[in-house]
């Protein structure tokens, strides 16, 4: 996964942009401006930041604005923008569990979809956040299973009433879960939902 990012991240912003008509920073951009309700002064995780097309959206409410993603690659040209205060090459699991309580809002666009089970990053997003922070995300979603799916692409798909359902498990109360399309991709609407969490 690291490889293929790393060789991917000199045309990632023009391939999800323009081909992929990529919508997930929007989308939770959206959503963050119909659930909370402060605007500035908070701490930021965007995990899987990859080249941080998120980062001007998420800027406005950070004080501070962290980003993480398994790529180096993807890192440096995250770096490039200047809006980060910190950024880490990891997974995205264990640097969450390594900063207990550290975030107001954790923000993984697109990301998910290279993860089947939930739990483990659940439990870890739960763990960053302070009391009554929160955890915004999109994924695609399935129709056609009551967990998740690999699709031929190697993206998972989730069902919502399994993201849900992982989310109260992992300590959250749900405060928007929507139908949503994050991207197309040969010319079709991808189905996704956008998701945000309160711990």
């Amino acid at each position: 996964m690291r490889q293929l990012f790393d060789d991917y991240a000199d045309r990632f912003d023009h391939a999800l942009v323009d081909k992929l008509d990529y919508r997930a920073p929007q989308l939770l951009a959206d959503a963050l401006a119909r659930t909370i309700e402060r605007r500035g002064g908070l701490a930021v995780m965007d995990v899987g930041c990859g080249t941080g097309l998120a980062a001007p959206l998420l800027k406005p409410y950070a004080a501070r604005l962290d980003g993480v993603d398994l790529s180096p690659a993807m890192v440096a040209r995250a770096a490039e923008r200047g809006l980060y205060d910190e950024l880490v090459v990891g997974e995205l699991v264990s640097v969450l569990r390594d900063r207990a309580e550290a975030y107001d809002l954790v923000v993984a666009a697109d990301v998910l979809v290279y993860l089947g089970d939930l739990e483990p990053v659940m439990r870890a997003a739960r763990a960053a956040l302070k009391p009554g922070g929160a955890f915004a995300f999109t994924v695609e979603r399935t129709g056609d299973a009551e967990t998740y799916l690999l699709g031929p692409k190697q993206r998972y798909a989730h069902a919502a009433d399994y993201v849900a359902g992982t989310a109260a498990l992992a300590g959250f109360a749900v405060a928007l879960l929507e139908e949503a399309v994050p991207r197309r991709d040969g010319g079709h609407d991808v189905p996704g939902l956008v998701v945000v969490l309160r711990a």
